[in-house]
């Protein structure tokens, strides 16, 4: 008797064997239920990888929320020194042009 694995013969439409033998519906439902379980184990597997990405993603998210916050700073600092210069360069234009007067 050469027949196929429950699984395959549980998506058959006429639910036999090769030979042309039935299937009990107790085999009809044990291979529907391995069916139900390898398909269970694909979701599970989806859903590891899936968590994976989003722990991986949050982390990348805190580094880039870090170091645009590292920026930022460096950009206030950069912007305070550049308006002392200009204050201080403004302030000996002003001396200079009295001086010349």
């Amino acid at each position: 008797m050469a027949f196929k694995s429950y699984r395959k013969e549980s998506r058959d439409n006429n639910y036999g064997t090769s030979s042309g033998e039935s299937l009990t519906n107790e085999q009809i439902n044990l291979g529907c239920n391995l069916r139900i379980a390898d398909a269970l184990e694909t979701i599970a597997q989806d859903k590891k990888i899936l968590e994976s990405e989003i722990k991986h993603l949050q982390s990348s998210n805190d580094f880039l929320r870090i170091r645009r916050d590292q920026l930022l700073d460096e950009l206030k600092s950069v912007t305070a020194s550049r308006n002392t210069y200009r204050s201080l360069y403004n302030k000996t234009k002003t001396e200079l042009s009295k001086l010349k007067q």
